[in-house]
């Protein structure tokens, strides 16, 4: 697929800090493997601006990232993969892994089959709304075993508190509750999470809604090491690992180094 020096690294980006939940897994699969993250801030929340928008800057983020000569892209956002991804594919030549809510979970987990289960999908507003959700929907979910939710706020509220982290968590998750409000009391035992902002409160999620999520993360970062190994067959992945990524704010303009401690109080 391709043929690339060792310890070449991955470029990773969101619209902000919600793919922060594949780069851990990442890392966590492949810990001696440099990695690059662009957060799109200063344009976020992409869950609800145009697809043509949506495309153009997947275009300039994946260009920045070329320049830092990574081997591959992983874009760590529901939303862009929907809207963007095939776009990518077919104006660059480098392997690109994208996120879609693992809908297929209701085929491959054989207790959300019987009668004692339910699940719920919760997405952002552009991500529910996208052909390539709506078709992966109608392959996966033919008779609409699972029902669906788009949450306008739930992503912003996640950046927010993790830039700015409430004095008092109860108040965070008092507005969490009110976000989720429309999914609350409506029968799921299961929660597929539609966007990569929301595993980073997957424990929250769980308190407030009293069931349990689901996560595309670690599905995600294992294709990322089947490509990886593919492109760089003589490195290890599971070497010394790497103790900081770098890191680029569109709203900063900067790159800075951080490090994978401050992973350790996430998920919420």
């Amino acid at each position: 697929m391709c043929s690339v020096r060792q310890h070449q690294p991955i470029g990773l980006y969101d619209s902000g800090i919600g793919g922060f939940s594949i780069l851990r897994e990442v890392h966590n699969l492949m810990p001696s493997v440099p990695l690059i993250y662009v957060a799109d801030d200063a344009h976020a929340p992409y869950g609800e601006k145009q697809p043509s928008f949506v495309q153009e800057r997947a275009r300039t983020i994946v260009e920045q990232l070329l320049h830092e000569k990574v081997v591959m892209v992983v874009v760590a956002c529901n939303t862009a993969t929907a809207v963007a991804i095939d776009f990518l594919r077919q104006n660059f030549t480098i392997p690109f892994v994208g996120v879609e809510p693992y809908l297929n979970v209701l085929n491959k987990w054989p207790q959300l089959s019987d009668d004692r289960h339910k699940t719920a999908v919760a997405t952002t507003v552009l991500m529910g709304q996208s052909a390539r959700f709506l078709e992966l929907r109608h392959r996966l979910d033919p008779q609409n075993r699972s029902m669906y939710f788009t949450f306008p706020n739930l992503a912003t509220l996640i950046e927010e508190e993790f830039y700015h982290p409430s004095a008092n968590f109860a108040d965070f998750e008092a507005k969490l509750e009110q976000e989720l409000a429309p999914l609350k009391d409506k029968g799921a035992s299961h929660l597929i999470l539609g966007c990569t902002h929301y595993p980073l409160v997957q424990n929250t999620l769980e308190k407030i809604l009293k069931l349990k999520a689901i996560s595309p993360c670690r599905p995600v970062a294992n294709r990322c090491q089947e490509i990886y190994q593919s492109c760089v067959k003589q490195v290890r992945t599971d070497g010394d690992p790497t103790r900081t990524f770098r890191f680029f704010s569109t709203k900063q303009g900067t790159w800075k180094e951080l490090s994978f401690d401050l992973f350790h109080q996430w998920p919420k």
